[in-house]
């Protein structure tokens, strides 16, 4: 048998082959170990750049829909407390329809008032107190939160200055029976004005529950666009993986003839300078 440059050549060819198919078998362990098609950007440069720009819209949007729950939790802290300024006011109207009575006398007055006034008192205190993380709610502020990934995908949240003076019942007097005539008028328009501010705030909490849900959409189909790119077919990685261990374990054993061969062709060169 004759062993010359032709045989040298293939074996050099087959080491080569042996050496892509090893570099394709690791290949695919990493993909089946991590999960990830992508191992680095020189895998595939353009969809590693749009994997991650994907990946950021996924981060940028979750945390959109982050600060969108908590301006939501925010309003409803609000809304539990016009809740109760509310229940004051019903109060404060009960107490003027019964002072609105000669029948009274000038103690039982006295006494009215006091209440009135322990009422009001209340109301300053839940419109200057009611806070979310340090944030007041009810002094009339104009918030923005950023809900979406993009710059300028915010929304703003209106919230209204709840006290006795801007609700008019920082003066109700019920000492007298004209006085709380009056202050029926008072109250009830005070509850008339705080209903509508809570339907106001409620109409903002249904628009970022909206803007919640939408995110959840967003950041699903983003993920999905993101993982179709860098994430990892492992039944086509397991597929390779097994391939590429079968040839090249036959480049080995090729390798191993060829240099079974090559002992054979020096020892009868040997033999014959011998």
């Amino acid at each position: 048998m004759a062993f010359g440059i032709g045989s040298s050549t293939a074996a050099n060819q087959t080491l080569l082959n042996q050496g892509l198919h090893q570099n394709s078998l690791l290949k695919s362990f990493n993909q089946l170990s991590s999960g990830l098609a992508i191992q680095s950007a020189a895998d595939n440069p353009s969809g590693a750049a749009i994997a991650a720009f994907l990946q950021a819209g996924v981060n940028g949007t979750d945390q959109g829909t982050g600060n969108a729950v908590n301006a939501e939790n925010a309003l409803t802290v609000a809304q539990g407390a016009t809740t109760s300024i509310t229940s004051g006011l019903q109060q404060l109207n009960s107490l003027a329809v019964q002072g609105s009575s000669d029948f009274l006398n000038a103690g039982e007055r006295q006494d009215l008032q006091v209440q009135a006034n322990q009422i009001t008192q209340q109301i300053n205190t839940v419109g200057n107190q009611t806070q979310f993380n340090g944030v007041n709610l009810l002094q009339g502020s104009n918030l923005t939160v950023q809900t979406g990934s993009i710059q300028g995908a915010t929304v703003n949240v209106n919230t209204p200055a709840v006290n006795s003076n801007s609700l008019g019942v920082s003066s109700v007097d019920l000492t007298s029976t004209n006085s709380s005539e009056n202050a029926i008028g008072q109250a009830q328009g005070a509850i008339d004005q705080l209903a509508q501010q809570q339907a106001q705030l409620g109409a903002q909490q249904v628009s970022i529950n909206y803007d919640i849900d939408n995110n959840n959409i967003l950041s699903t189909n983003l993920q999905a666009s993101q993982s179709s790119i860098a994430d990892a077919n492992i039944g086509q990685s397991s597929t390779n993986a097994n391939t590429s261990g079968v040839l090249s374990q036959l480049a080995t054993d090729v390798l191993a003839q060829f240099q079974a061969h090559s002992s054979q062709v020096s020892g009868i060169f040997a033999s014959h300078l011998a």
